[in-house]
This record gives structure tokens, sequence and C-alpha cells, in this order.
């Protein structure tokens, strides 16, 4: 874990942290470091807090007077509650874009299809999940609708780090790309209740594995 990007050090240590969290590098319910943290990314410890107390306010990390930062632990319940808004504007992101797609959108769709695919052939799994993250992010894009759009962002870390402990599994990433191909055909055909209607059993098949997981 280290800092790459060229930006402010609280903010590159923020983007490193949480990056290190969605991906599974801190588990859910681990401790937060200050010290490791400050030695693995070499730097002080004032941005070090300052990212720490972001996370904390967007929810991805609990700090516990006397004791520490922890990465925080969805519950069953709240993921729930995640994938059942998830579900409804991501089926309706799906809608909009069948009724409005061009060619372009399709070909984009495409090729983070067809990535997703060869990262999972290759056994890159990291790889996999990045473009199956960018397929669904597309589709927020095309939808065109900017409240829609607006409250998936707000989601979007948790539905990341729910996506990653899901996908990690083989059988569930085939089914999970397997998925996406079926909504793209509903899209191509313009099939705007075809394709909301698959995106609405996608999202329920991910929180079906998820609660398998989650405690």
């Amino acid at each position: 874990m280290e800092i790459t990007n060229n930006i402010t050090m609280m903010e590159a240590a923020y983007e490193t942290i949480k990056n290190a969290i969605l991906t599974g590098y801190f588990s859910q319910g681990s401790q937060l470091i200050e010290a490791d943290l400050i030695r693995e990314m070499n730097i002080s410890r004032t941005p070090v807090r300052e990212a720490l107390r972001k996370l904390e306010q967007e929810g991805i990390v609990v700090c516990k007077p006397y004791k520490g930062a922890f990465v925080n632990t969805i519950t069953k319940d709240h993921a729930q509650e995640i994938y059942r808004v998830q579900a409804v504007l991501e089926g309706l992101a799906a809608k909009l874009v069948a009724e409005n797609r061009d060619d372009d959108m399709l070909s984009e769709l495409q090729k983070v299809i067809d990535a997703a695919y060869q990262g999972f052939h290759d056994h890159h799994t990291e790889a996999a999940i990045q473009h199956s993250q960018a397929f669904h992010h597309n589709l927020w894009k095309f939808s065109g609708n900017s409240i829609v759009i607006s409250m998936l962002n707000i989601l979007k870390d948790r539905i990341r780090l729910l996506r990653h402990q899901t996908l990690i599994d083989v059988d569930r990433m085939k089914e999970n790309l397997s998925g996406h191909r079926k909504i793209l055909a509903a899209i191509a055909d313009k099939n705007g209740e075809e394709a909301e209607r698959l995106m609405v059993e996608h999202i329920s098949d991910a929180s079906r594995v998820a609660m398998k997981k989650l405690v």
C-alpha cells in the first residue's frame, strides 16, 4: 500500500486508505493503526488523522474513543437496505439507457464486459471486479438522469465494498458477467422493461449471496 496520487497529502492518504478498505486489503472490523499507516505510506500523522476523520464522516470508518479507528462493518440489515435502493435506482438507470441508447453507448458497455471476461479468464480477479463496476457506472452515466446518478454516487463506496465481497467467489463472478450480457442484450433491443427487470434480478442475486456471507 503506497501513495501514488499527485495531490495533497491528506487527499492522497484518504484515497489510499479508502481504496485499501474497498478492495479488501483491510477487512471489515479491522483496526486501522495510525503508526502502521504512517509507516506504510511514509507520511506524517496529521494527513492520516484528517483522512480517517473524512472516512468516518462517510461511514466507511468508525472511530472509537480510547480505542482507535476501525473499518466499519456492514450488517445484514444495512446491506439489505443498500441492495433494495440500488435495485430500484439501477433498474431505472438500465431502463433509461435502453430507451435512449446509441451505438457509442453499446460499444462502451460491450468493451467493459469483454474486459471483465478477459480479467476473469486470466485469473485477474481485481481487474474483473473493476470492469464489472465500470459496467454499472457506465449505465449510471448513460441514464442521463442527474438525480439517479447523484443518489447512486452516495451509495457508491458501500456498493463497491459489497460487490468486492460477493464477486470474490468464482461461481458468482460467472453469474455476474452472464447477467451483464443479458442486460446489454435487452438494452441493445431497446427493451426498457426487460432491461429493468434483469437489473433488479441481477442486484437481487447479489443480495442473496451477500446475506450468506454477512453476519
